[in-house]
C-alpha cells in the first residue's frame, strides 16, 4: 500500500489518525 493511499484512508478516519500520532 502506498503512503498516499494510507493517508487518504486516515483522512476518512480522523480518530484512527489520532491513534497513529
Amino acid at each position: 500500500m502506498n503512503n498516499n493511499q494510507l493517508l487518504k484512508k486516515l483522512e476518512k478516519y480522523p480518530t484512527i489518525k489520532s491513534k497513529f500520532i
